[in-house]
């Protein structure tokens, strides 16, 4: 006789049947609790499978491996071996702390560039699954932050009275681009030099979009 699920007050009822003073005879059991079996990794999860985080070097999100025996059933006490590692992508993961009850955490820290990184889990030295035929995989993906300046693209050498195009892209603090909530116009203007900027100086960001491309620049004077 087997029970799959952990859980208390369990009550068998016995009934007698066919023939005999046993027929139609009933009785319960006491009341008793049924507690999880063994951990198995192949049922334990590793939770949430995906989330989004900003890529500011300081923003974290905790990772779960919730032990579960072979019926599903989550374990409240702790002493299994469990790790949680970055497979692939970019962020940093701390050491595992057991929670002894039967939960695993540990920490993923984003870096300042927007990416992702894949993290998995083993329980026993077996592939953590979730119940399912392959090893779970947690993705967490790293998005820009607030939009807080623009960066023109790097200008190399050009010929006084001859266009250039000159991009601009609106970036978050560590220079992640940040789509524009709206259509916005930006404008070349000169910081240093005695020349004269000409030509096309302004150019439209689209909603939606991270950058825009100011063709048709020009300066008139040969200097450094």
């Amino acid at each position: 006789m087997t029970y799959t699920k952990a859980e208390t007050g369990v009550v068998l009822t016995v009934t007698g049947s066919v023939a005999g003073n046993v027929s139609g005879k009933t009785g319960d059991s006491n009341a008793f609790n049924v507690v999880a079996g063994a951990a198995d990794a192949t049922a334990s999860t590793l939770t949430p499978t995906s989330a989004s985080i900003v890529a500011d070097g300081s923003t974290t999100q905790v990772l779960t491996v919730t032990a579960k025996d072979a019926n599903g059933n989550s374990l409240t006490a702790g002493g299994s071996t469990v790790t949680i590692t970055k497979s692939s992508g970019t962020g940093t993961i701390s050491s595992v702390t057991d929670n002894s009850n039967g939960t695993y955490t540990a920490t993923v820290t984003s870096p300042t560039a927007a990416g992702s990184g894949v993290f998995v889990a083993t329980l026993g030295a077996a592939a953590v699954k979730s119940g399912t035929g392959s090893q779970t995989q947690s993705t967490i993906t790293y998005t820009a932050g607030t939009a807080t300046k623009l960066v023109v693209s790097t200008i190399s050498g050009q010929t006084a009275g001859t266009g250039f195009a000159v991009t601009v892209t609106l970036t978050d603090v560590n220079g992640n681009p940040v789509n524009a909530t709206a259509d916005g116009t930006v404008t070349l203007s000169l910081k240093t030099g005695t020349g004269t900027l000409g030509g096309t100086v302004t150019g439209t960001m689209t909603l939606g979009s991270s950058a825009v491309t100011i063709s048709g620049v020009t300066y008139t004077k040969a200097e450094t």
